[in-house]
């Protein structure tokens, strides 16, 4: 018996100049055979591991893995570059829910560019639609080519970044996608990283403690009626995308009258979609040690119990464990600006979303090999879920060939690294600050502060390549905020990569 990993299907793409990693189920030693290279694989408790040795970029390969008594074959495989697309549902945003889409769409196929969709499941072993932008099918998981069939329900920010890719490197373009929406980063750890760091340990205690406050029996009944809920759903809505990509949201979708005294029911206890590894147990574990060349990770809108700084760089070093690869670039998307439809607002002290925004900054700056994409600009005071992908995509794409492939120039938006407080003024030194510049006749959303309670919303100008912050009404300020609303105007300062600066807290010493 030979089951190779679901992810080598015909179609796949390995990643070039990589040692490739061939794994899968076996009752005995296998031979694996890849364009005249041919090595062995022992067979232990059932399964097979096998190393052949990197490859330059090319297509039309086949793949053999053989024992005594049988042969199994992978064919048209491509050799060329792979990424991960993961996160929550503004990386699961498909193309077609997307602006410009019906334009891209009529000339997006490219035999280069190929989908791999992890299939999301609550649990291994029992296959259950999902439904977030559309019905996702767990039943079959292939590689696919860019179609316009494809490519519509397909990651846009996975889309386009392999697009660009694509045209610049000009070999083929393997795109694996690893999201859910709504999910929370403890779903994406695996559960024998926890233990390094303590806010993640405290999440699963609770998670194990919460166990005993049911039974086996109530949980299998929320899996149960989650089912029947989504059978109904289908049968209501058999195509949802007319519903859904109309205005990008799918929220009025699970209000219909129809379904609004259910609510949308959801697994709970040993099938809760954020236990503890959920993710990557029953979804991205089944493509480990698949050789890659980075991750696009864009995730935070929800993430309860804070520490997100600590929590990505347990799952950035234990995602690099699992895939055998040390190198594994990681790409993280800002969070956009979303209003709540509240409007702009003075900043708040503890703004779940500029927290964020700021524990992804220092990640960036701590983490070896990490970069970070701004978003600003690209927000939409009323959808959690920005339409705007194929921009954040493009500044992605650009950063991207610049720091993993040498090609381009360097694309980086500055960011603030130190501020200078004075009597009358605070002084704000940017990196990335080449030919810095503002834009616009006043600048939005920063604040200074005298007592690190009231905020005053301040001007600002450039001296010396510095940006100088003050408020006439303001002696000896103590805390300067940039952009650290709920939802910020922001996007005043640019630096020659046309690229806006990130937001900003300072407090002074």
């Amino acid at each position: 018996m030979i089951k190779l990993a679901e992810i080598f299907s015909d179609g796949a793409v390995l990643q070039r100049n990589k040692e490739m990693r061939i794994f899968g189920e076996c009752d005995e030693n296998v031979t694996v055979e890849f364009d005249g290279v041919s090595v062995s694989a022992k067979c232990e408790n059932g399964k097979f591991y096998a190393v052949l040795p990197s490859h330059e970029a090319g297509v039309g390969f086949t793949l053999t893995v053989s024992n005594s008594k049988e042969k199994v074959e992978v064919k048209n495989i491509s050799v060329g570059e792979v990424f991960i697309a993961a996160g929550q549902s503004n990386m699961e945003m498909p193309l077609g829910a997307t602006d410009g889409a019906e334009d891209e769409l009529e000339h997006c196929e490219n035999e280069n560019i190929s989908f791999y969709s992890i299939p999301p499941r609550f649990v291994k072993g029992k296959p259950v639609d999902v439904f977030r932008f559309q019905f996702m099918d767990c039943s079959d998981p292939t590689w696919k080519k860019c179609t316009y069939d494809t490519a519509k329900d397909f990651s846009a920010i996975g889309y386009y970044v392999a697009k660009k890719m694509q045209k610049a490197l000009g070999v083929p373009v393997g795109v694996i996608g690893c999201n859910w929406g709504s999910r929370i980063i403890e779903a994406f750890i695996p559960t024998w990283a926890f233990d390094r760091d303590k806010s993640l340990v405290e999440y699963k205690n609770n998670y194990e403690a919460s166990l005993l406050q049911g039974t086996q029996e109530e949980y299998d009944k929320s899996y149960e009626d989650y089912e029947a809920f989504v059978k109904e759903l289908k049968e209501t809505f058999p195509n949802p995308l007319d519903v859904s990509y109309g205005n990008a949201s799918f929220a009025g979708l699970f209000w219909m009258p129809t379904f609004r005294k259910a609510g949308f029911p959801s697994p709970k206890g040993t099938y809760s979609a954020d236990r503890p590894g959920h993710i990557f147990h029953t979804m991205l574990e089944d493509v480990t040690p698949y050789s890659v060349k980075f991750v696009l990770w864009y995730q935070g809108e929800y993430a309860p119990g804070g520490h997100y700084y600590e929590k990505y760089g347990v799952l950035v070093n234990s995602w690099r464990e699992a895939f055998k690869q040390s190198d594994i670039s990681f790409y993280a998307m800002e969070l956009a600006p979303y209003g709540e439809g509240t409007g702009v607002t003075a900043p708040e002290t503890d703004a779940h979303y500029a927290q964020i925004r700021m524990d992804q900054r220092k990640a960036t700056l701590d983490y070896d090999n990490c970069h970070l994409i701004t978003t600003m600009g690209l927000g939409d005071i009323n959808n959690i879920h920005p339409t705007r992908k194929r921009e954040l995509a493009y500044r992605t794409a650009r950063s991207v060939l610049y720091h993993s492939y040498n090609v381009g120039e360097k694309s980086e938006n500055p960011y603030a690294v130190s501020a200078k407080f004075e009597e009358d003024c605070v002084r704000v030194k940017f990196a990335n600050d080449e030919k810095l510049l503002l834009v616009g006749l006043s600048i939005a959303d920063m604040y200074l502060s005298a007592d690190g309670e009231n905020f005053v919303l301040s001007p600002a100008r450039l001296e010396n390549n510095e940006l100088v912050v003050w408020n006439d009404d303001i002696k000896n300020p103590c805390e300067i905020r940039y952009c650290q609303s709920i939802y910020y105007g922001g996007q005043d300062i640019f630096n020659s990569a046309a690229l806006p600066a990130s937001p900003f807290k300072f407090v002074k010493e």
